[in-house]
């Protein structure tokens, strides 16, 4: 009978002590506001920041050619920490000679990728223009924002001939 009260105390003096261990592990674990994996919009006091390296401004295609557009968006919440993006369009209009007026509202490209919560995206896309008889002029304008509502914008021109 002894025995039996021994062991009895001793499974529950083990199974507090685990319980015990296992409530300080979690609450050791959780994220704090201090914490530089936590992201908090209203610390976010950097836009994204977006690099076009392909086409290059003012940059001639020829009518048929591959019109590669590469580059990346970075987006940080300060110097040290990382951001958090919402959005990102790609879009390439066709635009007059001057680049002041769209000519044609219909995109050649227009792309929404999924950027969502991400903090670096780099984008990789393509187009063309098959034809035409006359020098055309597109702008390609990429816009990214992050949830705290910050915005970047950069815009590129370029024509086919």
């Amino acid at each position: 009978m002894k025995f039996k009260k021994s062991l009895m105390k001793k499974i529950a003096l083990f199974s507090f002590t685990c319980l015990a261990i296992s409530m300080l592990f979690i609450t050791s674990c959780e994220k704090s506001d201090n914490s530089i994996y936590f992201y908090n919009e209203s610390k976010d006091t950097i836009a994204p920041t977006i690099q076009t390296n392909a086409p290059l401004n003012s940059e001639i295609f020829n009518y048929g050619d591959d019109i590669h557009i590469v580059g990346n968006v970075v987006d940080k919440e300060t110097e040290k920490t990382s951001g958090k993006l919402k959005s990102l369009t790609i879009e390439v209009l066709q635009m007059n000679a001057t680049y002041d007026t769209v000519k044609n509202n219909t995109p050649i490209l227009y792309k929404t990728p999924a950027v969502d919560g991400k903090d670096v995206y780099t984008f990789n896309t393509k187009t063309l223009v098959n034809f035409g008889s006359e020098t055309t002029y597109y702008r390609l304008l990429i816009t990214a924002y992050d949830y705290a509502g910050r915005s970047a914008r950069d815009t590129t021109k370029f024509s086919i001939q």
